[in-house]
């Protein structure tokens, strides 16, 4: 659409900025078509970020941003939950997220293509965020039982269930692989048999 009188706020020139991202890719993503379906100009579109990779960066931070104030608060709601209906429930949060945004879903997919350093760091620091509140459950699970592990391990094991679910959604994105009942259900019980061999009984 055509320049308009009202100057286009961050958020819809993000928002611009993620649908063409998602849809042509970073290298096929034009500044120009991007302001432009954004009610805006190319020359306030560097104005505001500077450059195209700017732009990308900002646009994938506001994303995971996304992730982390949407997915984060759903793992307290395991409460009291056993091990493997925690770990049924934290899968089913991130896969319904998953399979709820597809923009987002590209997008993510697109910044892996990348490789871009800064996003690198950014995934760095989302995944501690994730590993941590893992880590606080699989505590409160320990102190419960008997287990063959050491106090000293949630953080580990934590690692291993974010690092899996990491690893099953670069699958996905790649490779297409959009079944995603058959991938939660396939993560869920790969994880629990391993915890519960992890945290048996003496």
């Amino acid at each position: 659409m055509p320049p308009t009188q009202r100057r286009p706020t961050d958020d819809e020139l993000l928002d611009a900025a993620m649908a063409a991202f998602a849809e042509h890719g970073f290298a096929n993503a034009g500044m120009s078509q991007i302001a432009e379906d954004a009610g805006s100009t190319k020359p306030t579109l560097y104005a505001h970020f500077g450059s195209k990779e700017n732009l990308f960066n900002r646009v994938v931070q506001r994303e995971l941003t996304r992730i982390v104030t949407d997915i984060l608060p759903r793992y307290d709601e395991v409460g009291d939950q056993g091990i493997e209906e925690s770990v049924d429930t934290l899968i089913t949060v991130g896969m319904n997220y998953i399979s709820a945004n597809p923009q987002a879903r590209q997008l993510i997919r697109v910044s892996i293509e990348a490789s871009a350093d800064p996003m690198l760091s950014q995934f760095l620091a989302i995944n501690e965020i994730f590993t941590a509140k893992v880590a606080e459950l699989v505590e409160r699970h320990l102190e419960t039982i008997d287990a063959k592990i050491t106090s000293g391990n949630p953080r580990a094991i934590a690692a291993t269930i974010v690092g899996s679910g990491i690893a099953l959604a670069h699958h996905m994105l790649v490779h297409g692989d959009d079944d995603f009942e058959r991938l939660a259900r396939m993560l869920s019980t790969f994880l629990s048999g391993g915890l519960q061999a992890l945290t048996h009984r003496r």
